[in-house]
């Protein structure tokens, strides 16, 4: 009997921890938009991305911030050591809790819009933002989250104003906006 009931407990593990999704690096996609001198915009990514979406809704998604990609080597450099200073600080973390019947009744190819807070730690600090996300169930079964629109981050609120001093000094601009604008594109694959 205790054979029979260790190895029913064992099979409804195992097919929880399956029931969980792991996002896809290779598909997801997390960009951010700076601008300079008033009128110069650029848009940036970064390419590792770990993170993965439970059962119970919960999302978590954290960034390499080493991974940072510009499309100019040295200002990534740059970015690396005086803006996101990775020797303390190498990653950020994004969480954030959606309610199970919001993507795992949703019919496939459908898609559900939530207004949601998300929490961003990053550089020492932690906040609260607001975002509406759009969240759809693909055929395969994998779960997308998207912005509707994009998440504006003040880098005020995470410390990192003396870093982007910093980077204006050295690139010899008048200005670099403390607001940047983030849009993503998450997969989440069953694991």
């Amino acid at each position: 009997m205790k054979k029979i009931t260790f190895g029913i407990l064992f099979i409804l593990f195992n097919q929880s921890a399956l029931a969980d999704w792991i996002l896809n690096n290779q598909a997801s996609r997390i960009s951010f938009v700076s601008t300079k001198n008033t009128c110069k915009t650029e848009s940036h990514t970064f390419g590792k991305l770990s993170g993965e979406l439970s059962n119970e809704g919960k999302a978590v998604l954290k960034i390499d911030l080493s991974s940072v990609d510009t499309k100019i080597p040295a200002r990534d450099e740059r970015m690396r050591e005086s803006l996101f200073e990775i020797v303390k600080f190498p990653t950020a973390e994004i969480s954030v809790a959606i309610k199970p019947n919001e993507f795992q009744a949703l019919p496939t190819d459908q898609t559900r819009v939530i207004s949601t807070q998300v929490s961003l730690a990053l550089h020492g600090s932690s906040k609260e933002i607001d975002a509406n996300l759009s969240v759809t169930k693909l055929k395969s079964g994998d779960i997308v989250v998207q912005d509707v629109e994009p998440v504006v981050v003040s880098l005020a609120d995470f410390g990192l104003l003396q870093g982007l001093k910093k980077l204006r000094k050295i690139a010899k601009l008048k200005t670099i906006k403390s607001t940047v604008p983030i849009s993503f594109n998450l997969i989440f694959s069953k694991e």
